[in-house]
């Protein structure tokens, strides 16, 4: 018996693997760029929403107060941790850096419940220096509301109840409108 040569005719299975792997790559991309963009203030308050949930939780946890407050210009936010007796800029925890709107047309705004929008540090208005809400470790949380706006659409509203639940509204529970 002789054997036989190698045969050209056919295509390895690594080759129809890559090939099959370009084809996802593809689809992925012609899927993400027919898909139109999501609000930027939705994705903005939903990240605000999760910052603040986790706010509630450290203060509960470490038994220390959680401050937060609006940029005095409406472009960001910071939070706040209370310690030795006073406010500082809680840069610890991920979830509490400081956040400043890039190019997006967005405001954050407080609507009520705020002990009062401070000035700046050192003369820069863009930075708190306090909060203007805070997450009490007891669990006793006064109810706020805050508005992001942006561009043509109506405003949506990052609200605490008096139960100390944080929930995002894209409506005006004041105005009733939709």
């Amino acid at each position: 018996m002789t054997a036989r040569p190698p045969s050209d005719a056919g295509v390895s299975l690594v080759e129809v693997l890559v090939a099959l792997a370009i084809v996802a790559v593809m689809a992925t991309a012609a899927v993400v760029m027919i898909r139109p963009g999501e609000d930027p203030r939705r994705q903005t308050a939903e990240q605000l929403t999760r910052a603040l949930a986790e706010a509630k939780q450290t203060a509960l946890v470490t038994g220390r107060p959680v401050g937060f407050a609006a940029d005095p210009d409406g472009r960001g936010w910071r939070f706040f941790d209370y310690v030795e007796g006073r406010w500082t800029p809680d840069m610890d925890h991920p979830a509490f850096a400081p956040v400043r709107f890039g190019g997006e047309d967005i405001l954050l705004t407080v609507e009520e419940g705020a002990i009062g929008t401070r000035a700046g540090v050192g003369g820069d208005a863009r930075l708190a220096t306090a909060p203007q809400v805070w997450f009490d470790p007891a669990g006793a949380d006064t109810p706020f509301r805050y508005a992001l706006t942006g561009g043509d659409r109506d405003p949506l509203f990052l609200v605490r109840d008096g139960q100390g639940r944080v929930a995002l509204h894209a409506f005006s529970e004041a105005e009733g409108r939709r």
